[in-house]
């Protein structure tokens, strides 16, 4: 059967698929970035429940009256929202790693424009958000984001989503994650700077009449910077398995859904 004819034999299916793929398109990094137009996440949505179609089994049952079938897209919508706000949790994570390093490095009163969201952000913090998504794109991570949701469809039958209180529990051990990744990223400049905060300290009490303050906010600023630099294939190697384990964690929020 040709895909076209099968999208108006099943328009009832596909729609409540493409609710569902539509939701990941306009909450998931980089689908969801400032500069891809709405009508291009739309259509993105719409070209995957269209290709996923013919693999996706159909419910015994579809409701045939409106309130019920908005009651199964609400659901369906709940699903691909969840999934695209545990991939931004992962970039909130890098973002906040990147601010903890700004308040270390005294970059916390400079901030730039992101073009991602239109809205200020701290310098390093920006660019370890930008650095994230180039790595994510370059070791093809959407493609894992793609595959975790055509995943969904066989874990969670359309119509089949549950709220089930396990869904609380995953909901807080993601959440909670995201301090903890964010540590991980910054733990070397942090680390930097509480030696130098340390020696700076020693420094005063042998020589109270040297002025701290002004030696101590440039002397933090470039041992931060000098760290991060000599650091920065570890903060590699440590964002790749943190974009690895986003495969594993959409998993684990799928499953708080199964039916």
């Amino acid at each position: 059967m040709d895909l076209y004819q099968l999208v108006f034999t099943r328009f009832d299916l596909f729609l409540l698929m493409a609710v569902r793929t539509s939701g990941v398109f306009f909450t998931a990094p980089p689908f969801a970035a400032r500069q891809v137009p709405v009508q291009w996440r739309a259509a993105f949505g719409l070209m995957v429940a269209m290709v996923l179609l013919p693999v996706v089994q159909a419910p015994p049952a579809l409701p045939t009256t409106l309130i019920p079938w908005m009651a199964w897209a609400v659901r369906e919508a709940a699903l691909g929202l969840a999934i695209g706000w545990t991939v931004n949790l992962t970039f909130a994570a890098v973002q906040l790693g990147g601010q903890l390093l700004d308040t270390e490095l005294g970059f916390s009163i400079v901030s730039v424009m992101d073009p991602q969201t239109g809205q200020q952000m701290p310098l390093v913090g920006n660019f370890q958000y930008t650095l994230s998504l180039m790595i994510l794109l370059l070791t093809n991570g959407h493609h894992l984001i793609l595959a975790a949701l055509a995943r969904s469809f066989a874990l969670v039958p359309v119509g089949g989503a549950v709220l089930h209180p396990s869904l609380t529990d995953t909901v807080v051990a993601l959440s909670g994650g995201v301090f903890l990744t964010a540590f991980k990223l910054a733990a070397p400049v942090l680390g930097a700077g509480f030696v130098t905060s340390v020696a700076l300290g020693v420094m005063a009490r042998a020589m109270p009449q040297m002025n701290v303050f002004m030696v101590g906010l440039p002397l933090k600023l470039v041992a931060g910077l000098v760290v991060m630099v000599a650091g920065m294939p570890l903060y590699l190697a440590t964002l790749s398995r943190v974009l690895d384990g986003l495969y594993g964690s959409l998993g684990q929020l799928i499953q708080s859904f199964h039916p």
